[in-house]
C-alpha cells in the first residue's frame, strides 16, 4: 500500500463516516458493526492520543498559537479545561510506553488495555531498564488473553516473570 500523508488518510476516514448512514444497517448486521465501529473508536482514540502528545512534546500550540496545548484543545473542540487536561494526560500516558502506543493504534489492543498496562508498568518500582522494557513486552502478550480488568491486576505475572529474585520486594512496596 502506497503511504499517503497522515492528514489525507483522516481526511478519507472522516469522509467515509460522513456518508455512513447508521439507520441503513440492517437487522443481524447491527452487532457486528457495532464491534467493528467500537474497535475503530479504540484506535483512533489511541492514534489522537499520540498525535497529541506529540504535538504537546513539540510545543505546537505554543509555537502555532501562543496558547497552551490544553486551552487550545478548549477553544478548537470545545472541551472544558477539565476534559482538555484529561484529554492531554492520557495521551501523555499512552506516549510513555510507545510499544503500548503503538499496538493500541494498530488494534492489536484496546485503548482500556493500554491504560491498564500503563498503569501496572507505572507501578513497577525497582527494575531496570531492560526489565522495564521486558515488562512492557510481557504485558502486551498478556494483553491478547486477558480483558481490561485482568490486565490491571497482572504485576505479580509481570514481576515474577520479570524479576523473580525481586518479586517479593517489588510487590511488597506496590502493595
Amino acid at each position: 500500500m502506497e503511504h499517503q500523508p497522515a492528514a489525507h488518510v483522516l481526511s478519507s476516514i472522516e469522509a467515509l463516516l460522513d456518508g455512513f448512514e447508521v439507520a441503513t444497517v440492517g437487522a443481524g448486521e447491527r452487532l457486528d458493526c457495532s464491534r467493528v465501529a467500537r474497535r475503530l473508536a479504540s484506535r483512533l482514540s489511541a492514534v489522537a492520543g499520540l498525535l497529541l502528545a506529540g504535538a504537546e512534546a513539540a510545543q505546537e500550540s505554543l509555537r502555532g498559537t501562543g496558547t497552551p496545548t490544553t486551552s487550545w484543545l478548549a477553544i478548537q473542540d470545545g472541551l472544558s479545561k477539565r476534559e482538555a487536561a484529561g484529554a492531554l494526560h492520557q495521551a501523555r500516558e499512552l506516549s510513555q510506553h510507545p510499544d503500548v502506543g503503538a499496538a493500541a493504534a494498530a488494534g492489536r489492543i484496546s485503548l482500556g488495555q493500554a491504560r491498564a498496562i500503563h498503569t501496572v508498568l507505572s507501578g513497577l518500582d525497582g527494575l531496570d531498564e531492560q526489565q522495564q522494557a521486558r515488562a512492557e513486552q510481557v504485558m502486551l502478550g498478556l494483553a491478547a488473553t486477558m480483558d481490561t480488568d485482568r490486565l490491571a491486576k497482572a504485576a505479580p505475572l509481570v514481576v515474577a516473570d520479570v524479576a523473580a529474585d525481586q518479586a517479593d520486594e517489588t510487590l511488597e512496596r506496590r502493595l
